[in-house]
């Protein structure tokens, strides 16, 4: 189980995903909003 809660805007803009996405932290990986992920594994 785990939490989570949707990131600011500023964050999901392209600035700052390049400042603070996953492939800054050196994940493989595109960012995906939370609400995408809860709604397309059925959690929602």
């Amino acid at each position: 189980m785990g939490i989570a809660a949707p990131a600011p805007a500023v964050w999901r803009c392209e600035e700052g995903l390049k400042l603070f996405g996953p492939k800054h932290f050196g994940f493989n990986y595109d960012y995906v909003p939370v609400e995408k992920l809860v709604r397309d594994l059925g959690l929602a």
